[in-house]
């Protein structure tokens, strides 16, 4: 039988976005297509000489451009029509929708709401093709906490979704939330395919009640709460230290070590980061994952974050703060506690709460729960989705 041809789109550099690089996998696994990506990257890019890209260089709007588009972003909310015009004027958007229909492609894969238009464009223009949807986050509440965002961008980005998103055949998002958001907004019904990482078996092993090793990983973000991990370590005993592995400019990291070094004086370690791949395997040696992400706007509220599922991959008993989706998931499987609020007390308070049993029992459940949250599982899903489109 003939492959069928898929498009995968995605305005991100595609050998560095793991959600893509999974769909890719996913898809090869499964046997039967024949993959290509369009999104960013150095000419002539080769992933793992197996798919087939196109990439563009990533270049930001000009100052010119950002000062003749403001205007009709804010009529724009009075006139949604204006939405497609502003769209497809949007740096490269035309140089991927021509990639994307210079061949017979029978599936496009649009990954975030900012190419959502160009697959529904190009299966328009192709006729006998179909769209998937992988929403990501929710669009038009992404940084709904910005006043900037709701003038300018809450509109346009809403406006392009609703147009499009009836266009595809499958809709996908990262979680219950975002998937019940999705139908409440434009009536669709989402699959929910979670940012889970690869199975990976890790022993577990126990906890040294002289050192009891507490991490967090990842990029740094204002509002991931990492001042306030670093002070809670002031409210705990001596024998608490907290573990780092930041991505961050070097002024965020000499002030980070300068809150740690008057909170808890050799307490607090800043190791170098390391590839995605091994994350999991590294900090395996920890005994809590701790995240107090706040909830600044609705995608935070609804977050299932990668740190999250690679803590209980790791086996790692989990504390975190109190958001809804990531509680639901702690309650079920009995792997963490939840604190009462995203600040230095509360995660102290939750952590000096806990014994040794119950940080071992944590440990060993967040085993069990990986056996679950993992992307075998997700795959098996993702590949269901296309053996029934």
């Amino acid at each position: 039988m003939k492959p069928k041809k898929v498009c995968i789109l995605v305005r991100n550099y595609v050998d560095r976005d793991p959600r893509v690089a999974r769909q890719m996998r996913w898809l090869t696994e499964c046997g039967g297509y024949q993959v290509t990506v369009v999104g960013y990257g150095e000419s002539g890019l080769n992933i793992q000489e197996i798919y087939k890209t196109v990439t563009f260089e990533s270049r930001a709007r000009s100052t010119l451009d950002k000062l003749f588009s403001a205007p009709k972003l804010l009529l724009n909310n009075f006139t949604p029509a204006l939405a497609g015009s502003i769209y497809w004027s949007m740096p490269l958007i035309k140089d991927m929708y021509e990639a994307a229909i210079a061949e017979d492609y029978d599936i496009f894969h649009a990954n975030d709401w900012d190419t959502l238009p160009i697959a529904a464009a190009a299966a328009d223009k192709l006729k006998t093709s179909k769209v998937i949807y992988d929403s990501h986050e929710f669009a038009t509440l992404e940084f709904e906490e910005s006043p900037r965002f709701k003038l300018f961008y809450k509109r346009f980005r809403s406006t392009l979704e609703r147009e499009n998103i009836h266009k595809a055949s499958v809709v996908i998002a990262v979680s219950g939330m975002i998937s019940e958001e999705l139908n409440k907004t434009y009536g669709v019904r989402p699959e929910v395919i979670m940012n889970c990482p690869e199975w990976e078996e890790m022993l577990y092993h126990e906890t040294d009640p002289g050192d009891i090793k507490l991490c967090h990983h990842g990029g740094y973000h204002t509002s991931r709460g990492i001042e306030e991990l670093i002070k809670s370590l002031n409210l705990l005993d001596n024998n608490y230290s907290l573990h780092f592995r930041l991505l961050c400019d070097t002024r965020t990291m000499e002030k980070l070590k300068g809150i740690a070094q008057k909170a808890a004086p050799g307490r607090v370690f800043f190791h170098p980061p390391v590839k995605p791949a091994e994350i999991v395997s590294v900090i395996n040696q920890y005994d809590l994952g701790v995240y107090l992400l706040k909830p600044v706007n609705f995608n935070s509220r609804a977050a299932l974050p990668n740190k999250f599922y690679e803590y209980l991959m790791a086996g790692l008993g989990v504390c975190i703060g109190p958001l809804p989706e990531m509680r639901r998931v702690v309650e079920k499987w009995g792997c963490g506690a939840v604190c009462g609020g995203f600040d230095a007390k509360s995660l102290a308070t939750a952590i000096s709460s806990l014994s040794l049993k119950d940080i071992s029992v944590y440990k060993m459940r967040a085993l069990e729960a990986a056996k679950e949250l993992n992307a075998v599982v997700e795959g098996n899903k993702f590949k269901n989705i296309y053996r029934n489109l």
